[in-house]
């Protein structure tokens, strides 16, 4: 069994049903999971929330993978895009071209409230969001990375 803290994951469970989603948590593991539609060309992520002793991780996939003719070009894009992030940042593997958006809350000395949380989520998936198209086009071949990266920052 994962060691949680138990407050922490109760600060969560509140806040998803806040929102009104539906999740699925594994108690074993300590894991939160669910899906969320977009309206990007990705068209919808898959979210898992770690907990752990001292807060949480956010890990957000995307429905793709890169091929290995363009993981390159999809490292150069997720270089670019983290590149003076403030929060979180992407990551691909490069083993089998998993992209995802990583980010976390580490809270030893207090229960994360509701605005925190709100403020980890939303920030993680405005961020996927506003670079998921742009994320698109290098993938499927259709932009370079400094092209795709600069147009979505122009948005």
């Amino acid at each position: 069994m994962k060691d949680f803290d138990p407050e922490i994951a109760e600060a969560v469970f509140e806040f998803m049903d806040s929102e009104e989603w539906k999740y699925d948590f594994d108690e074993e593991m300590g894991l939160i999971k669910l899906s969320l539609s977009t309206n990007s060309k990705l068209q919808s992520y898959r979210i898992y929330l770690s907990l752990r002793s001292d807060g949480l991780s956010m890990l957000l996939t995307m429905p793709v993978k890169a091929t290995k003719d363009v993981r390159s070009k999809m490292a150069e894009f997720i270089t670019r895009a983290n590149y003076g992030m403030y929060i979180g940042g992407f990551e691909m593997d490069c083993g089998d071209g998993e992209i995802r958006f990583r980010s976390s809350l580490i809270s030893p000395d207090f229960v994360p409230t509701i605005k925190s949380l709100q403020m980890l989520f939303y920030t993680s998936v405005n961020t996927v969001d506003h670079y998921a198209d742009a994320l698109a086009s290098v993938l499927f071949g259709f932009a370079e990375p400094e092209e795709a990266i600069r147009l979505a920052d122009e948005k």
